[in-house]
């Protein structure tokens, strides 16, 4: 099912891609009842969302989730140790660790 959400929902953003997974509306009646009317009404363009938002999701199985979380804590490990270094070397010598 293709995601239909809207503006002020940012989360929604993350996941649905408007005209390509889904469609964001501003959070006004009308224009909810017009994403509704456009994917409901043409069903070549709801399959086509529907596939696309199928395909996105799996980026967002708990094995790549996991992955991209283990990455973002090497880069702040490494980080860390290289300003460590820094701090290290900026140091006079009788005070470095």
């Amino acid at each position: 099912m293709p995601g239909l959400g809207k503006v002020e929902d940012h989360a929604v953003e993350d996941f649905v891609i408007t005209g390509r997974t889904g469609v964001i509306t501003p959070a006004v009646p009308e224009a909810l009842a017009g994403a509704f009317d456009l994917v409901l009404g043409d069903e070549t363009y709801r399959t086509a969302l529907a596939s696309a938002a199928r395909e996105r999701a799996q980026h967002f199985s708990i094995e790549n989730e996991a992955e991209r979380l283990e990455r973002h804590y090497e880069r702040a490990i490494e980080s860390r140790k290289q300003r460590r270094r820094f701090a290290r070397l900026a140091l006079p010598r009788r005070l470095r660790f």
